[in-house]
Parts: structure tokens; C-alpha cells; sequence
């Protein structure tokens, strides 16, 4: 007799979709925010931490923050880092409930996008400009994780800061679920696990090969 551990009860599927340029391109998913739940496309970024949407003000399917009871701006006018691709993003960063797939994350640190009046926003996706196209219509959310044993950064109101990716949230709610993300994009329906137990072994047994060698200087958590 074999008994599961209780662990696998709780992984998490997020359905996932090619963006314009199909598998050429990025992945998008769906997730919802605030309160009632307000949905919500984003691409998927393995290289960055923070999570953000546009605001539905710029004239795409974004979030409306007035429309969400348990919305909580924290500041206005935060600009994120650049992206390898040369896109730059900035808005207020806020706190609000976040479902990923059928999990939730309470009060989930993010930033809502907004443009100065009469602003394009361009991006460049695998050596193509889209203008008006990702960094309008979706946003953007970072798969990669803060140090989890080092103290939340807060502000002198006790909120964590935006510094804190969603995943370092996520796992700080839900610290019984494995540490790991799985993207999956064989097939015709490509998806993200969140919280699969991964092993080392022989994929004939449903074990992973992990890339130690290749992406040594980068992270320690690549797999092949």
C-alpha cells in the first residue's frame, strides 16, 4: 500500500497560452486579482520577481483598481528595473488577492502599469517590436523567488514592499507545498505547475535531469 503524501493534494495547475507570435514568443497565462476577482493575461518571465498588470485605463484588458474592495495602493510612481528586451514599466505598486489556478494569495504584492498621457509603450519579443501589443494588452509576471529565509522587507506601516515577488509571498502562505515550478510546453496545451516535487533520475521514471553545469553562474535551479 502506498500512501501519497499529503503534499501532492496541493499542486497547482495554471493553464497556459502562446502569446502573439505564437511558440516563437511567450507564454501567457490567466490569473485573477483583487476583489470581486477581475481577470487578468500575463506573460509568463522566469527572469524576473515582480508581477504586474496594466491598468484597464490604457484601453486593454487590465485591472481596474477602484473596482476591487480589497485594493490597497501603496505608492505612486514606482519604476521597475529595465528588462533584457528594453522595456520599462512603471505605476503604482499595491498589495491585493491574487488567484493562481485555484489558489489564492492574500494581499499579494504587485504593480498596476500606467503611461503619462500621450505615451506609446513598445516592446521587443525574440527580435520583433510590438507596439501596443504585450506591454499593453498583458502583463508581466516574474517566476523567480527572493531568499526565503531572510525577513520580509516592510515599510513603517508594516506592508511588504514591492521588492517581494508574488512567489515570495506565494510560499510564504504556502510554505507546506514544495518550492518548485514546472512549465510544461509539449504538447497542445501547455501549463505551469506550481509546487511539484521534483527528483533527480531517469525521466522514464518521472524523474528530472537538472542542468547543474550549463546555468552554474546563473541559478541552481534550472532542469532539463
Amino acid at each position: 500500500l502506498l500512501v501519497a503524501p499529503a503534499w501532492t493534494d496541493l499542486v497547482v495547475e495554471v493553464p497556459l497560452s502562446w502569446g502573439p507570435l505564437g511558440p516563437l514568443g511567450l507564454c501567457e497565462a490567466e490569473i485573477s486579482v483583487g476583489t470581486p476577482p477581475q481577470k487578468v493575461r500575463v506573460s509568463i518571465d522566469s527572469g524576473s520577481s515582480i508581477l504586474w498588470v496594466p491598468n484597464a485605463s490604457l484601453g486593454s484588458t487590465g485591472f481596474m483598481p477602484n473596482a476591487s474592495s480589497s485594493y490597497q495602493l501603496d505608492t505612486h510612481d514606482v519604476q521597475l528595473p529595465a528588462y533584457a528586451d528594453g522595456l520599462r514599466v512603471s505605476g503604482d505598486s499595491a498589495h491585493d488577492d491574487i488567484l493562481l489556478g485555484k489558489v489564492s494569495v492574500h494581499a499579494a504584492p504587485f504593480l498596476v502599469r500606467s503611461l503619462p498621457s500621450g505615451q506609446r509603450s513598445n516592446a521587443v519579443v525574440t527580435g520583433r517590436r510590438l507596439s501596443n501589443t504585450r506591454a499593453e494588452s498583458s502583463g508581466i509576471m516574474g517566476l523567480a523567488v527572493c531568499p526565503l529565509d531572510l525577513p520580509e522587507d516592510k515599510d513603517e506601516n508594516g506592508k511588504s514592499k514591492l521588492v517581494e515577488g508574488l512567489f515570495c509571498r506565494f510560499w510564504r502562505e504556502h510554505d507546506d507545498m514544495p518550492k518548485a515550478i514546472s512549465l510544461e510546453f509539449g504538447g497542445g496545451h501547455p501549463k505551469m505547475l506550481i509546487g511539484p516535487q521534483l527528483i533527480e533520475g531517469p525521466r522514464e521514471v518521472g524523474g528530472v535531469q537538472f542542468a547543474k553545469g550549463l546555468f552554474l553562474d546563473e541559478t541552481d535551479l534550472w532542469y532539463a
